[in-house]
């Protein structure tokens, strides 16, 4: 006969199976939810950061050097022809996970290389001219509607790709002249997205396995509370761990409040401005470091913008960093208005582009 005590104690065991049983598959089925959601979050993260290079080195192209070139090998007795050859060659070396950089052009449905970052007679160099045989049919189209993009993953004869791509625009005729493109590597692309989901999913067995043993502490040491307090706050630190997997934006991010006139900066601002992290940070913080000579400017497109003038821009100027050192600054800007057209905030991007020997007219 069974005593009713070993009864007892083998419900409680299986009690206590089924419920670690359901956690585990609570977790194990939240983990590959959130190693979905948190890689599709990285993977557009990393997308909006490569097409914001490539349209910060878009706005760095002059049309008129666009303009001298014919797409033909007498390019390369061009001297525009190495202008750009030198400035899309820096651009691949200020940015490490680009395989190629490239200035195209379109010729009825392909498209074909103006210039290109490799060097002559290296495996991957294109001469100007050079049809792109894989042109895809929305290449064309966003070329033709002068459109920035991102694409991929993909395949050409080079390689597998995921490419960024932004529009170089004629001022007077709004016609596309030609996109310039930052190719990187799609395997680097997935592994980049890939250590991330299994950071999530390693943090979520973690947790699982931490539930497990908290229970079974729990089972043998009912009444212990301030352990248990202190069991909570490691799962609080483990979750709060798993939500900073996501992917960051390296560039400096400013907020600033019309009505209140407050700002607010990253701590990616504070590093480009090289200002102390402890510093109050107000308006004049920014309006002070500016070049003089760059100061007007900068107040006229930010006047537009306050007025309702302008639903976005950007702005290439000068920092004076302790009163002598000088950085060459790209703001892209945003307006935020209300329902009755008011604005009440802009938000904007500042990325440091003193590596660039170029200057904008």
């Amino acid at each position: 006969m069974i005593s009713s005590s070993h009864y007892t104690i083998t419900k409680s065991n299986r009690n206590f199976l089924l419920t670690s049983v359901w956690i585990s598959a609570f977790f194990i089925a939240l983990g590959i939810f959130a190693t979905v959601i948190i890689g599709s979050k990285v993977d557009e993260n990393e997308r909006e950061r490569l097409l914001i290079r490539a349209k910060n080195a878009a706005i760095l192209i002059e049309p008129s050097d666009v303009k001298a070139l014919s797409g033909s090998e007498a390019d390369l007795e061009n001297p525009t022809y190495q202008k750009l050859k030198d400035q899309i060659s820096e651009l691949k070396s200020a940015n490490p996970d680009a395989n190629f950089t490239y200035l195209m052009g379109l010729n009825g449905e392909k498209l074909f290389f103006f210039v290109d970052s490799e060097s002559p007679g290296t495996e991957d160099y294109s001469a100007p001219g050079d049809v792109y045989e894989e042109t895809l049919p929305i290449e064309v189209e966003n070329f033709k509607k002068g459109l920035a993009f991102v694409e991929g993953p993909y395949s050409d004869k080079w390689g597998d790709w995921v490419s960024a791509y932004a529009p170089i625009i004629d001022s007077e005729s709004r016609e596309t002249l030609a996109i310039i493109g930052i190719d990187v590597d799609a395997l680097y692309w997935s592994n980049k997205i890939l250590s991330v989901r299994l950071i999530v999913g390693f943090v979520t067995l973690l947790m699982c396995a931490f539930l497990i043993v908290l229970m079974l502490y729990l089972k043998n040491s009912v009444g212990n509370i301030e352990l248990l307090h202190k069991d909570n706050e490691s799962l609080r630190a483990s979750q709060e761990y798993l939500l900073e997997t996501e992917g960051i934006v390296h560039l400096g991010r400013w907020n600033l409040n019309i009505s209140s006139n407050e700002l607010a900066w990253n701590d990616q601002m504070f590093s480009i401005f090289e200002v102390d992290q402890n510093s109050k940070i107000v308006p004049d913080t920014f309006w002070n470091s500016i070049h003089p000579e760059d100061l007007q400017e900068v107040k006229i497109a930010f006047n537009k913008a306050i007025a309702g003038q302008l639903d976005s821009f950007d702005i290439l100027y000068r920092i004076l960093i302790s009163g002598t050192k000088s950085k060459k600054i790209l703001s892209i800007c945003s307006v935020r208005k209300t329902s009755r057209g008011e604005v009440f905030r802009i938000i904007g991007t500042a990325q440091d582009m003193s590596k660039f020997s170029i200057t904008r007219t």
